[in-house]
């Protein structure tokens, strides 16, 4: 999507029960789990190296079965990764 232009990202994150590892089970999702969390920010991350001038808006307005901890993994990863 960015590459097609996209700079503004509606990200969806839910929780895969089935999944023990954090890394593992935030998922990007609407309605089916997709993409670890991670994964896509590390993509982020790499487009806007490679693209500096650009502004990529990413918006978090959904987040689907997570607890504390599992919080605080994502917020960990966005400030580690980006």
């Amino acid at each position: 999507q960015l590459r097609a232009g996209v700079r503004y990202l509606d990200l969806r994150v839910g929780r895969d029960a089935s999944q023990d590892t954090p890394g593992l089970a935030l998922r990007t999702c609407h309605g089916f789990f997709s993409t670890p969390a991670q994964e896509v920010l590390r993509d982020v991350a790499a487009f806007v190296k490679e693209n500096q001038a650009e502004i990529v808006l990413l918006d978090f307005n959904h987040l689907y079965g997570l607890d504390e901890a599992n919080h605080a993994f994502l917020l960990d990863a966005i400030e580690g990764i980006l």
